[in-house]
């Protein structure tokens, strides 16, 4: 494993970052199990993971693919026990920060309560975000949601991972990712400059409206 990324939000506190360990999993080695006291916060520095939930008669669900950078099973912070399995899908390597540490900061530090608060939320957007995206049938429709909902997308977004692993991310082939992107350049509604793709301002209002009418639709569906 070579492709080390720190995976420690910056507005972590340096006791935080200090009191971190680092943990090594091959590939099916879990992380935690069913029913493991939660005892750390997670963050994976190289490698992935994937939560799993088992159903009454034995099927699973894979709740989330964590890829390197991001936190993992960050909701579980209020919780005793674990609901799920997390495992390596390949060679990994996780940061563990100590839960009580945690806490304990959280508690006497309002600036890094408040930015964690909004870290949180954000990544449960994220997640609301993906499961709107994975229901769409398209690469098409999947590709252009996703480039008009990140933050700041007027400007452009700029990938900060492979295309292999955003096509992950998309649920879709990299074949598939690479084909549509080279049809959405054709139909000038993309335009790209190595990582950093811009969406024209028409493509993107109009992929903003489809998502906002579909939004509406759910929610009155089920009757928010």
């Amino acid at each position: 494993m070579s492709h080390y990324r720190n995976p420690l939000p910056s507005y972590l506190p340096q006791e935080l970052r200090a009191a971190a360990r680092h943990i090594i999993l091959r590939r099916g080695q879990p992380l935690f199990s069913i029913g493991d006291p939660i005892k750390s916060l997670y963050y994976v520095a190289e490698g992935e993971i994937r939560l799993v939930h088992f159903m009454p008669n034995g099927d699973e669900i894979v709740l989330q693919s964590i890829t390197a950078g991001n936190a993992l099973a960050e909701c579980s912070a209020c919780l005793n026990d674990y609901t799920c399995l997390a495992e390596a899908t390949r060679n990994s390597r996780v940061l563990a920060v100590p839960l009580d540490l945690f806490n304990q900061f959280l508690s006497e530090n309002a600036a890094f309560a408040a930015a964690w608060a909004y870290d949180l939320a954000t990544r449960m957007r994220d997640l609301y975000m993906r499961y709107e995206r994975l229901k769409m049938r398209t690469a098409r429709e999947r590709v252009l949601h996703y480039l008009a909902t990140q933050p700041h997308s007027s400007n452009g977004v700029t990938l900060d991972f492979s295309a292999r692993v955003w096509a992950h991310e998309l649920g879709l082939s990299h074949e598939s990712l690479y084909r549509t992107l080279a049809a959405l350049e054709k139909e000038d509604v993309l335009i790209r400059k190595g990582r950093h793709l811009t969406l024209t301002s028409t493509c993107r209002k109009e992929t903003l409206l489809e998502t906002n009418r579909g939004a509406s639709t759910a929610r009155r569906a089920v009757g928010v």
